[in-house]
């Protein structure tokens, strides 16, 4: 496949997932939030998990509001990420989701001064996507953010969280992917 070709592929596939998550009803997008929630609990990757890297859903990505919660009554430390100026990788910070605050792009992340957490002690990572697939592939916004970060961070889990159909039979990648 071109450089051309793959990325028209990519682009394609984004818009089709995004339209669907838009399609969503507020309490089918709340029903699905719940069950992911229900059924991560349960998981042994976050049963052992010490630290947990999750996002604050935006541009109707499937919310974690559920697993936070969840998440704290099991008593885990919890950090999102953060765009970290001149980079294509994100930090992560121990934060709580109401603490959030908007960056350049409008995505919720911590405040400068939260607690940074070294990618070493992150045991499990919650990722967003717009499409996954069998083999751990993940499609994002394009702009590589979770792609370098998560190259950085071998030893962790990762757990694409997502609508059922967002799960595809391939995701379209690259070599950078």
């Amino acid at each position: 496949m071109t450089t051309a070709s793959l990325a028209m592929s990519k682009n394609d596939l984004r818009q089709q997932m995004r339209a669907r998550r838009l399609a969503l009803s507020a309490d089918q997008a709340v029903a699905c939030a719940r069950a992911a929630s229900a059924i991560l609990s349960d998981h042994p990757w976050l049963v052992s998990a010490r630290v947990v890297a999750l996002y604050s859903a935006v541009r109707a990505e499937i919310s974690t509001t559920f697993l936070v919660e969840t998440l704290a009554r099991l008593g885990k430390t919890l950090c999102y990420p953060r765009l970290v100026d001149k980079s294509r990788e994100l930090a992560f910070c121990q934060a709580r989701e109401a603490d959030l605050v908007k960056n350049r792009l409008h995505i919720p992340e911590p405040r400068a001064h939260d607690p940074l957490v070294p990618p070493a002690e992150i045991d499990l990572f919650i990722v967003p996507g717009l499409a996954f697939d069998d083999d751990g592939r993940r499609l994002g916004w394009g702009r590589g953010y979770y792609d370098h970060t998560l190259r950085a961070c071998a030893r962790a889990r990762r757990v694409g969280l997502g609508f059922d159909f967002q799960r595809v039979r391939v995701v379209p990648a690259g070599r950078d992917d």
